[in-house]
């Protein structure tokens, strides 16, 4: 079966993003989104990996839960860590 040369461009591309997404990251590059780095006074941070099945059910509930996209930490391989962060709840009374 003979491919058409959109077919064999969009595998070209498939194969070369994935090989990219494994490369290490420049000389000197620090990676900022870490609940250290990116945490205020009073929140509470968590990571939750995009993957291709964990994005459609972990990272909508804790939208949910009134946490809120921060930032995006490097690739690794297929998956994104995104951190998410929420304020504390106000104080009773």
């Amino acid at each position: 079966m003979a491919r058409s040369p959109v077919q064999l461009f969009a595998a070209l591309f498939a194969v070369a993003s994935l090989a990219r997404a494994d490369l290490p990251p420049p000389p000197g590059w620090v990676e900022t989104c870490t609940v250290r780095r990116q945490q205020r006074r009073g929140e509470h941070c968590v990571f939750c990996v995009v993957g291709a099945t964990t994005a459609r059910e972990s990272c909508p509930r804790l939208r949910l839960q009134g946490y809120r996209l921060r930032c995006s930490a490097r690739r690794s391989g297929r998956s994104i860590p995104q951190l998410w962060c929420r304020s504390p709840p106000p104080p009773p009374g």
